[in-house]
């Protein structure tokens, strides 16, 4: 089991305001010139994407945000200092970004805490580098259903779907933590109400935000893909990513001692299944 760092759960304690007042004011790399506060209408979806080393998939991302037919947004990037030119590529995209800031930081956490303290849309998307949009009018369903505190719907990798089953107001909060933080678009409300991503987390700091922010507030759930994502370190480190929701559930004022228990049974079940699987192809 991890270790948990005390001085960590300090970070979802603070609202975004309190995040951006940590940010310093003035980036040594940054730009974006789109300018969509010339907007006469409130700006309405924030979306924020968060990239490091990843020059062969921003470019699918960047373009997937640009082609939507509803623009009354506000695009961010947050880059962690990318050396492999990921930052060439967004240059290129200059004029269709109104924000991008380059530099350290301390893991996906503390980028989606930067681009949640910058953001002034009314909602919030995290469309991580390599997700993109199922279409050019996502956007344009989503803001149909402007009103509820948390609007989300599917995300697909490849053939599997992300919630497998459409989750109720009414389930219990550990499957209701499992709808996709790429498919939702969360209120700002909702974040200076239960606070930011706690940075302890490095793959399952989108769960740990559920269980907060789903014990006070119900969603709305669109039954329609609306993203495609592109699944990075969380399929890639097995081990971390339950011991992660493990933690939740086990320190969090939030969780529930009880799914402690039901997730590693479902981990080792997994990693049982990964063992077989691998024996299975030795003997071919």
């Amino acid at each position: 089991m991890l270790k948990y760092d005390p001085i960590n759960k300090l970070s979802h304690d603070r609202s975004f305001i309190d995040y951006h007042q940590l940010l310093p004011s003035e980036f040594a790399l940054r730009g974006g010139s789109r300018h969509c506060h010339s907007l006469t209408t409130p700006l309405q979806i924030t979306i924020i994407t968060v990239v490091k080393n990843d020059r062969f998939n921003i470019s699918k991302t960047i373009e997937s945000v640009i082609s939507q037919k509803f623009n009354n947004y506000e695009y961010i990037i947050i880059d962690g200092g990318s050396s492999d030119g990921t930052l060439e590529v967004i240059k290129e995209f200059d004029n269709k970004i109104d924000l991008w800031i380059s530099g350290p930081d301390r893991g996906i956490s503390d980028a989606f805490n930067k681009g949640i303290a910058l953001s002034s849309g009314e909602y919030i998307q995290l469309l991580n580098s390599g997700d993109t949009y199922v279409g050019d009018d996502v956007l344009l369903l989503v803001s149909r259903f402007f009103g509820k505190s948390i609007i989300t719907g599917y995300a697909k990798l490849e053939a599997l779907k992300f919630p497998e089953d459409i989750p109720l107001n009414t389930d219990n909060i550990r499957k209701k933590a499992m709808i996709s933080h790429q498919a939702s678009f969360v209120h700002r409300q909702v974040y200076q109400q239960v606070g930011l991503y706690n940075l302890y987390y490095k793959i399952r700091m989108d769960y740990d935000f559920w269980l907060r922010s789903l014990k006070a507030y119900d969603f709305y759930f669109i039954e329609r893909f609306l993203v495609s994502f592109d699944a990075g370190a969380s399929m890639d480190q097995l081990e971390t990513f339950y011991q992660e929701e493990m933690h939740a559930n086990l320190c969090s004022d939030n969780g529930h001692k009880l799914d402690f228990f039901l997730i590693n049974i479902r981990y080792l079940k997994r990693k049982f299944l990964r063992k077989l699987k691998k024996a299975w192809t030795g003997c071919k």
